[in-house]
Formats: structure tokens, C-alpha cells, sequence
């Protein structure tokens, strides 16, 4: 025992002699363990959670809504011990999921740290959606010293602008003429940012490679141009169930139409069902026409969920990346178009009652005119 003893001992001193140390886990090794124990922790609040009585609940969804709180502040200190290491900026990136106070912390130090790192260019448009999203991309266009970041985050900055202006989320739609104004100052802006960056790429705006900000400000100003409120809706063709027919939008002049790009998958299309139903049989005989468009990647999908569900109104097929989708710049499902007798745009993204009073008021102004 002793013998192997002092062979341990003599074996430990000879390393420290020699300068040798353990080898330290890298911040990639460091991240994935907290990952594994934040996953863990998590799914076992979860368990919780499905087990507990309902006035344990509450208290219980507080507590796994905090975990990644807590490890949203390991994550950043983790990347401000090795601002340098490779790694380091996924950790930040990971941080900044957690609460408004780690998050705001998190921005700062990845502004100050990784503002001229090629890398953030594909995540600048998750950066922007987040909470103070437009901030962040703010400082890095205006600290960056790298032209791939400065332009891309100037451009990411302007189509958060547009479609601010497209779908306020959580508020109420911009009265037309405000969003002319602030989308013409946005093309400006676009017109600017192509000038100075035109071969920088930017992050693919929906499916596809990344594509210059050149070309992504063609893309950006066709929407502000064509669908936008005000503007006569883009005249595509689409497939109809039945093969080998076609119809245009142009077809549905002289009634007010719906448009509506759902996909059967999309939970919240499959809730405005009933709805629709109840709106399409209240104006029977009106000059209305629902159109729903499917986004669906096949169409035998879209036909075999039309044998089960009663959707009796108009169904054209587009595909995920077919020609109405990829014109009509379909960025969410459902995306809603409710345009009047003449093609034209008059409201976005309604639904529920409001799509009812929109529909309604574009009909009594149909009936309007036509008793003039």
C-alpha cells in the first residue's frame, strides 16, 4: 500500500514539476454541460408541473419561466471570462434569451465585444425581433467597423421598419396615410444602404441563399410598391384543386375578396375556420369571394384535409415556395389580404370581427357607388 502510495505521489509531483496541469474544459465544453443541465432542469419543472393541483401550478410555471433566467446569467458570465474564445459569442447569443435585465446586459457586451464579427450577419434577424431588437441593430450599424455587419444591420434595421408598419404586433393597424409616409422614407433609406453596401450579403428573407443587399433592397421596395395598403394587388396565377386549371387574382374583380395564405398545418389558420364559415354563409348572395390559398407542400394534403373539414368557399394551391407565395412575399401564415371590387389593397391581417367590419364596410361602399 505504501509502495503505491508513493508512486501516486511521486507521479503528481513529477506533472506539477513539469508544469503540466489538468486540462480545462473549453466555453463549447462549458455550454454544452449548461445546456444539459438547464434541459434537465426544465423538463423535470415540467413533470412538475403536469403532476401539481392547480393552485400549485402557478407558483410552479414562475419557476421553470426563471430557470432560463438563471442560466442566462451563467451563459454571460461564462463568455465575459473569455471574451477572446471562439465560443464566446454563441454564449452571449444564449444569454440574451434571458430576462429584460441579463438580456439588456448581454446586448451591451455583444455590441462592445462582437460588432465586427462576420458571423452575426445570418442572426441580426433574430437579434432584431427580440426585445429591443431595433436598438441593437441601431448600435451595430452605427459601431460596426466591418461593412458586412454595418450594412446588413442597416438593412435588417429597415425592414423592421417596413413591416412595423406592415403588422404592428399587438397593436392596431397604422392608419394608411402614416404608413405611406414612413415607407417612403424606408425606400429612401434602402436606396442609400444600396448605394453604399450593394455586394454585401444579408440573410435570406425567406427560403433560398443569402442574397445581396442589392437584391434584398429590390425584394424589400416590390412589397412597399405592390403590397402594400393602397396599392392594387400583384396579378398572379395559382393552380385550382382540380388539375390542369388555373385562376388569376384579376378574376375576383368586382367582388370584395379575402385573401387568405394558410396552410393546413398552421394552428392558428385551422382556428379561423368556424369563423370563416359563419362570414361566407351571413353574406350569400353578396358580391364577396373568400379565397383561401394554401401554402401546403402538396396539394393532395390540402384536398384530403378538404374531405374532412367543411370550408365551402374558393381554394386555390400556391405550394410553400409557389409563384402567389413567393410574390405576395409570405413571410407567416395566415397572411390576410382584404382588397376591394377594383384589386386594391384596403386592409392586412385582420381577422375575427375586424375582418367582418373591413368586409362589410368595403360592400356598403360598393353599394354606395353603385346607386350614385
Amino acid at each position: 500500500m505504501r509502495v503505491l502510495l508513493s508512486a501516486a505521489f511521486v507521479l503528481s509531483t513529477a506533472a506539477l514539476a513539469s508544469g503540466d496541469e489538468p486540462k480545462k474544459p473549453s466555453v463549447s465544453e462549458k455550454m454544452a454541460e449548461l445546456r444539459k443541465e438547464m434541459s434537465k432542469e426544465m423538463g423535470d419543472k415540467v413533470k412538475a408541473i403536469n403532476a401539481a393541483k392547480d393552485e400549485e401550478r402557478t407558483k410552479l410555471i414562475a419557476e421553470y419561466r426563471a430557470i432560463q433566467g438563471n442560466y442566462s446569467e451563467k451563459f454571460l458570465a461564462l463568455a465575459k471570462e473569455n471574451p477572446k474564445d471562439a465560443d464566446a459569442l454563441a454564449a452571449t447569443l444564449q444569454a440574451m434569451q434571458g430576462s429584460p435585465k441579463v438580456a439588456g446586459e448581454a446586448t451591451d457586451f455583444l455590441v462592445a465585444n462582437f460588432a465586427d464579427n462576420e458571423k452575426l450577419v445570418p442572426m441580426l434577424p433574430q437579434l432584431g425581433s427580440g426585445p429591443g431588437g431595433k436598438a441593437t441593430l441601431a448600435k451595430l450599424a452605427e459601431s460596426s467597423k466591418s461593412k458586412e455587419v454595418k450594412g446588413a444591420a442597416g438593412f435588417e434595421l429597415v425592414k423592421a421598419d417596413i413591416e412595423a408598419m406592415d403588422y404592428p404586433r399587438g397593436g392596431k393597424p397604422v392608419p394608411a396615410a402614416e404608413q405611406a409616409e414612413k415607407n417612403k422614407a424606408a425606400v429612401a433609406k434602402l436606396d442609400e444602404l444600396a448605394a453604399a453596401y450593394p455586394d454585401v450579403k444579408v440573410a435570406p428573407m425567406r427560403r433560398g441563399p443569402a442574397p445581396t443587399l442589392a437584391e434584398g433592397a429590390k425584394t424589400l421596395k416590390f412589397f412597399v410598391d405592390n403590397l402594400t395598403i393602397g396599392k392594387t394587388a400583384p396579378d398572379v396565377e395559382c393552380d385550382l384543386l382540380e388539375d390542369g386549371k388555373t385562376a388569376k387574382v384579376s378574376d375576383l374583380r368586382g367582388n370584395v375578396v379575402v385573401l387568405d395564405i394558410w396552410a393546413t398545418w398552421c394552428g392558428p389558420c385551422r382556428a379561423m375556420i368556424p369563423h370563416e364559415r359563419e362570414l361566407v354563409k351571413k353574406l350569400e348572395g353578396k358580391k364577396f369571394k373568400l379565397v383561401s390559398i394554401s401554402g401546403d407542400d402538396k396539394k393532395e394534403t390540402l384536398a384530403n384535409f378538404l374531405k374532412k373539414e367543411e370550408m365551402p368557399w374558393t381554394h386555390w394551391f400556391s405550394g410553400a415556395s409557389g409563384k402567389l407565395v413567393e410574390t405576395y412575399q409570405v413571410r407567416f401564415y395566415p397572411t390576410i389580404y382584404i382588397l376591394d371590387a377594383k384589386g386594391v389593397i384596403r386592409h392586412k391581417h385582420l381577422r375575427g370581427h375586424d375582418m367582418d367590419v373591413a368586409v362589410e364596410g368595403l360592400l356598403k361602399e360598393m353599394g354606395e357607388k353603385a346607386g350614385q
